[in-house]
C-alpha cells in the first residue's frame, strides 16, 4: 500500500466518523431542539435522529416526563406575623418543548425560584392556623399562580404539596 493510498484511507475514515457522529437516539419522552448555524430549526425526536455535524447541533435533550422539585421557603411571615419555614414539593412537566427551550435559559431553575417566591407570597396571605389546617388549599392556590407564571415557558405545574411547616425557635 502506497503512502497516497494510506493517506486517502485515513481521510476516508475521518470523514465517515464525522458523518456517523450526527446520529443521535432520543427516547420516547425526549425531544431535541436543533440549531442550524445558530438559528432554531425545530424539534426532533423520539427515535433515531440525524443532525448534520459542524452545521447543526442539539445543545440539550428535553424530557417531557413529570419532574419533581423539592424547595424550602425560609423566614416567611404569615398574615398574623408568625415566622415559619415551609418545605414543599412541586410536580411539573414540559408541555411545549419549543417554548421551554426558547423562552427561558434554564426552565428547572426558573420554575423552582418561581415556586419559592409564590409559596412565600401565598403563606404571607394566610394565617398560621390556616397554614397548619389547610395545606392542600394553600398548595392548590400556589399551584395555580406558579402555573400561570410558567405557562409562557411551556411548563405545566400539576401539583404543589407542602410537606412540612416549622416555626423557628428564636
Amino acid at each position: 500500500m502506497s503512502t497516497l493510498e494510506l493517506f486517502l484511507l485515513i481521510i476516508l475514515i475521518i470523514v465517515i466518523l464525522i458523518l456517523l457522529s450526527g446520529i443521535h437516539i432520543l427516547r420516547e419522552w425526549e425531544r431535541g431542539p436543533i440549531l442550524t448555524l445558530g438559528r432554531f430549526a425545530g424539534l426532533k425526536g423520539p427515535g433515531v435522529v440525524y443532525i448534520w455535524p459542524i452545521v447543526s447541533k442539539m445543545p440539550v435533550k428535553l424530557s417531557t416526563r413529570m419532574q419533581t422539585v423539592s424547595f424550602k421557603t425560609e423566614a416567611t411571615f404569615t398574615k398574623d406575623n408568625v415566622p415559619l419555614n415551609a418545605d414543599a414539593v412541586m410536580y411539573f412537566q414540559i408541555i411545549d418543548p419549543q417554548k421551554a427551550f426558547l423562552n427561558i435559559e434554564n426552565y428547572v431553575t426558573g420554575t423552582n425560584l418561581s415556586a419559592q417566591t409564590t409559596l412565600r407570597e401565598v403563606l404571607g396571605k394566610s394565617s398560621f392556623d390556616e397554614v397548619l389546617s389547610e395545606r392542600e388549599k394553600i398548595g392548590e392556590s400556589a399551584r395555580e399562580i406558579i402555573d400561570e407564571k410558567t405557562e409562557h415557558w411551556g411548563i405545566k405545574v400539576s401539583s404543589v404539596e407542602i410537606r412540612d411547616v416549622t416555626v423557628p425557635t428564636q
